[in-house]
């Protein structure tokens, strides 16, 4: 039994990076239609860095238990108050 725990106990990483990547592709959609679905490098590496963020946050917070949901959320808030100030300025 316990070497059926060894060998799926990673398996939730890869469910954790597709929630990551779907969530920070939904944030940067209007960004990708605002510029005609060109995407530049800035926003693909604000892409990856936001899935990265995501990703470490909620595992964080499911899996090692360091916080609980409450502060999950004010985490992912503030992320996206952060990307959006960002693209902002960037744009005006």
């Amino acid at each position: 039994m316990l070497a059926d725990y060894n060998f799926y106990k990673n398996d939730y990483k890869m469910a954790l990076f597709m929630h990551s990547l779907e969530w920070s592709i939904m944030i940067h959609l209007p960004i990708i239609v605002f510029y005609n679905f060109q995407v530049d490098i800035c926003i693909l590496l604000s892409l990856i860095g936001n899935c990265y963020l995501h990703y470490l946050i909620d595992d964080l917070k499911a899996n090692l238990k360091v916080f609980n949901l409450v502060i999950d959320q004010i985490f992912h808030i503030i992320q996206v108050i952060l990307f959006w100030a960002i693209f902002c300025i960037v744009l005006i």
